[in-house]
């Protein structure tokens, strides 16, 4: 009788009869419209009191039901109601009910999966299955998948659901036909386990592992970079690149003190040519209203803002003293090793990379710039004759480099150790990219809890 216009009419005509009312009834998709006609036209409250005595035992498969009265033959209803029925628990409209709910799951899944995988080009299509209690995952990607890695992403969105199926299948593929491994994973023992694992999750968190195409971009990377060290040609040519973040980095930072400054390119003397740096007072009051801007975007945060405010006062310890000055020196060679490290983390983790072959690219540039710095400190460091050179630098006329210049403002200090602080600075570089594709769920989780501005 369930999902029957005419039966369900039978039944209501039969009920209204005493009441010299007739029942219309029209049904699609779920929902269901009934149209009460007599004279006179029957009171509201009645009809519907009626109603919901009639329907819940037809099973009555609708989500919504539109009740209108009208006078036998007329035109226009007098009145119009909405309600809902309640079905009853039967066998068949719970098992009715488990469907939708495990298909619901299934694509809610599906959708937390995708909003993962979506950072490493992966694509993810989820089925569930209620009669074989197997949740089926597909992984497609024009890439080669880390099994080791995928299955640990997989496992913590599944330990929300694990109570809806036993087993999960997961398939990774490469291409439409080409698979590249299976997997299954035990959900019961999943969820028996769940307990367990969400006190373990943030540990779990804070280790994510490159995976295999990391390190393989890594290595190859690091080849092509002593290729291009050894190859002059190729050298000089990377070199501007290098010479350019140099000089931006001397920029920036005196854009941060409120010097008005631009890159001093002159690559045909060496890089650069010395400028003055001239601190206005237009240019202070305009940094500062930039971090008042960051400071009122940041209220609603406590402990961003905590952090802002102490790095402001940093700020202004430095701009009072002769350390800006130091500030602005180093980070010629300073913007060159962070430059360098997020290439390595870009290489590591595939951040930011459309393609697999970016990887190595990155890689390359980022060892080659770190070479550089590397052999700078070790001429500095072991060559008499050198070290004169670099220090007096390559111009037409004697100019004193960076490291003279910071030595100064060290009072005095042995240009020898200035090196030796760049070489252990390029190896920090390489730890820090390690350790922040190692934690970069720790990192960004934090990023996004202090600089978030909604």
């Amino acid at each position: 009788m369930a999902g029957n216009e005419k039966a369900i009419a039978a039944v209501l005509n039969q009920r209204f009869h005493d009441l010299g009312a007739a029942a219309l009834v029209h049904l699609k998709s779920e929902r269901l419209q009934i149209v009460l006609e007599s004279t006179p036209v029957l009171e509201k409250n009645r009809a519907l009191q009626i109603l919901r005595d009639t329907l819940p035992p037809l099973d009555v498969p609708v989500v919504s039901i539109q009740v209108m009265g009208k006078i036998r033959g007329g035109a226009r209803p007098v009145w119009t109601e909405s309600m809902t029925v309640l079905r009853p628990r039967t066998k068949r409209f719970q098992e009715e009910q488990s469907h939708h709910q495990l298909i619901r799951k299934a694509k809610e899944i599906e959708k937390d999966l995708g909003q993962v995988f979506a950072q490493h080009q992966v694509q993810v299509a989820v089925t569930g299955k209620s009669e074989s209690q197997l949740l089926e995952i597909m992984l497609l990607s024009r890439l080669s998948i880390d099994e080791q890695s995928a299955m640990t992403l997989i496992e913590r969105e599944l330990v929300k659901h694990a109570a809806y199926w036993q087993h999960a299948r997961i398939v990774a593929m490469r291409g439409a036909q080409q698979t590249i491994w299976q997997a299954r994973l035990n959900l019961v023992q999943l969820g028996k386990t769940s307990a367990v694992r969400q006190s373990k999750r943030i540990a779990a968190n804070l280790l994510e592992r490159p995976g295999v195409m990391g390190w393989q971009a890594l290595t190859i990377g690091g080849i092509c970079a002593l290729i291009l060290c050894r190859v002059a040609f190729l050298k000089f040519l990377l070199n501007y690149l290098v010479i350019a973040i140099h000089e931006l980095g001397h920029t920036l930072t005196a854009w941060l003190f409120g010097y008005v400054a631009v890159p001093p390119f002159d690559f045909s003397s060496g890089g650069s040519v010395p400028f003055e740096f001239v601190r206005t007072g237009w240019g202070v009051g305009l940094l500062y209203g930039a971090i008042a801007y960051g400071l009122f975007l940041l209220r609603q945060r406590p402990l961003g803002l905590g952090v802002a405010i102490g790095a402001v006062l940093l700020h202004i310890s430095l701009l009072m003293t002769q350390w800006h000055q130091f500030a602005i020196l180093a980070m010629g060679h300073g913007l060159e090793l962070i430059i360098a490290g997020v290439f390595l983390y870009r290489a590591l983790t595939g951040s930011a990379c459309s393609h697999v072959f970016e990887r190595s690219i990155y890689a390359a540039v980022g060892w080659f710039i770190l070479m550089c710095n590397w052999q700078l400190a070790g001429n500095l460091l072991s060559n008499a004759t050198q070290r004169a050179t670099d220090i007096a630098g390559n111009w037409p006329e004697p100019l004193e480099s960076d490291f003279v210049l910071l030595s100064e403002v060290l009072g005095g200090l042995d240009v020898r150790f200035c090196a030796l602080i760049l070489g252990l600075g390029g190896m920090g570089t390489v730890l820090g990219a390690v350790l922040a594709a190692y934690h970069r769920n720790v990192w960004k989780g934090w990023w996004r809890y202090l600089c978030a501005f909604r």
